[in-house]
């Protein structure tokens, strides 16, 4: 429904890329699969390395979907990131590499960044590690910052981005979202309207524990301007190009 809407200039799904064939198709007959954005998250206990690469090309071939091809980095999975990796570079699709998250470990205030993210628990090794794996050294320096400390941290969310949850509640990001934090109100109310901050910045006041990238790259203090023509929340063009 969205991608019928004249002022949607695109929609980004998350997906594991397991049953993108089917989905696709029906995408396809039910509305307008040009501005489907795939961001495609492959996990090894669903979906084989080959079969994920080989349902990205086809939205990417046969749709012509935006896509990026993202993999999670785990202590003990170098072996299958690096096979993704090269598979991904091979067959022309976008390649990102993210830290996994431990879903069992909430980020409150006396979590340990090891604990939280495993790959960390020798931070330095686990931030060298990722970079030759692929991560972007300035993306994952700014993620680490994000989940540390918040404070003094000027973001434009709630001005030129803003958070829907599944129920309708609005709030500046989904950080506030999880702190129940200047809701803002409910799409679904009657006469519900939308007012964004008049200035650009503002200060955040989540604290830490910013995990989220289409959080964070809205944070003043990266070092790069997002390109607002990139029909992703999560993908910088002109950082891939240059690690490339």
């Amino acid at each position: 429904w969205l991608t019928t809407r004249p002022n949607v200039a695109f929609v980004e799904l998350l997906t594991n890329g397991s049953l993108l064939k089917q989905r696709l198709e029906r995408l396809d007959r039910d509305g307008d699969i040009t501005k489907v954005s795939l961001w495609i998250t492959h996990h090894h206990t669903e979906i084989s390395v080959s079969r994920f690469i080989e349902n990205a090309r086809y939205a990417q071939e046969k749709y012509g979907c935006f896509v990026v091809v993202n993999g999670l980095l785990f202590p003990d999975n170098d072996e299958t990131i690096l096979e993704l990796k090269t598979a991904a570079e091979e067959q022309g699709l976008r390649f990102n590499l993210d830290l996994g998250y431990d879903p069992l470990t909430p980020h409150g205030a006396n979590t340990e960044l090891g604990a939280m993210v495993p790959i960390l628990k020798r931070e330095d090794e686990g931030i060298a590690r990722a970079v030759r794996l692929g991560a972007n050294p300035e993306i994952l320096s700014l993620s680490l910052r994000a989940m540390r400390d918040l404070s003094n941290q000027s973001c434009c969310a709630g001005h030129s981005y803003f958070y829907i949850g599944i129920r309708g509640d609005v709030y500046r990001c989904s950080r506030y979202q999880v702190l129940d934090k200047n809701r803002i109100g409910n799409v679904l109310d009657d006469g519900f309207e939308f007012n964004p901050n008049s200035e650009r910045w503002s200060l955040c006041e989540a604290g830490f524990g910013c995990v989220n990238k289409e959080d964070f790259l809205h944070l003043r203090q990266r070092q790069f301007e997002a390109d607002t023509a990139t029909p992703s929340l999560g993908w910088v063009e002109a950082l891939h190009e240059k690690s490339v």
